[in-house]
């Protein structure tokens, strides 16, 4: 009896241990290409390759996170995960060039935070988001504060509109009350010397163009955002146009934009051709 009472069964600990670290864990792929379809059961379907797209899939452009809803047919980008049977399962989707349509909007800021890497605000009930990329004119990122009137030219995504320019709008002045005006006493009339020749000003050289269809269109003139191909161009009350007036400027029109491209490659237009 003593003999029974001191046996025992035992379970070798390597038998444990491959059933739970027998199957290794299944490796990351990536694949790269243009986005040929959206479906509603958050699939896409990328370079031929339907991917599932789940609670966990992060989903940017640049630094800036983006929803399943932003993502279109014709969009081009990289996806990492995992095989899901005939299917991949993302955990990244990095998209390329810009997401949404051209969107113009003015108004006062609320509710400013973040830094100049990346930040939000909302002007009415509608939210603006930017970050490095962001360009501005009359100021920068320093000179954003609740109650500061800016001029935001960007992109509408579904759940805010990214800024690619904010233009920093100088408060209302009052011009100052005129003092009163010393009686003028009588002067000789010179005579008039002979005005020299100008010499004619250089013209400036011509910036950058792009030709193309206007696929997307937003703001009121001179302020327009519009897109050509995946170029953003923006106007503003520098901007020169020919062949038609800035209000007649509609989807579908053929024309050129000429001006500055500005680090995120949105172009500051000087001059619009209609063709």
């Amino acid at each position: 009896m003593a003999g029974c009472h001191g046996s025992r069964s035992t379970i070798a600990p390597s038998s444990v241990g491959s059933s739970l670290t027998g199957f290794p864990a299944p490796a990351e792929r990536s694949v790269a290409g243009m986005i040929e379809a959206v479906a509603a059961e958050n699939v896409i379907v990328i370079d031929g390759t339907r991917v599932r797209v789940t609670a966990e899939t992060a989903i940017r452009q640049g630094a800036t996170s983006l929803v399943f809803a932003d993502l279109r047919a014709g969009q081009h980008g990289r996806v990492t995960g995992t095989a899901d049977g005939d299917m991949l399962r993302a955990s990244l989707i990095e998209v390329d060039g810009p997401v949404g349509t051209g969107a113009h909007l003015s108004g006062s800021i609320d509710s400013l935070s973040g830094n100049a890497s990346g930040f939000r605000f909302k002007i009415g009930s509608r939210v603006v988001q930017g970050d490095q990329s962001t360009g501005f004119t009359n100021g920068s990122f320093d000179a954003l504060r609740d109650g500061q009137n800016v001029d935001v030219a960007g992109l509408q995504r579904t759940e805010h509109i990214f800024a690619n320019q904010i233009g920093v709008l100088p408060p209302s002045s009052r011009s100052p009350s005129p003092g009163p005006s010393p009686s003028p006493g009588p002067s000789p009339s010179p005579s008039p010397s002979p005005s020299p020749s100008p010499n004619p000003s250089p013209s400036p050289s011509p910036g950058p163009s792009v030709t193309g269809t206007v696929g997307a269109l937003a703001g009121s003139c001179p302020n327009l955002a519009l897109t050509i191909g995946a170029t953003l161009v923006v106007t503003n009350q520098s901007t020169s146009f020919s062949g038609g007036q800035c209000t007649a400027l509609q989807i579908g029109n053929v024309i050129t934009a000429q001006g500055t491209v500005q680090a995120d490659g949105t172009m500051v237009a000087q001059q619009v051709t209609r063709r």
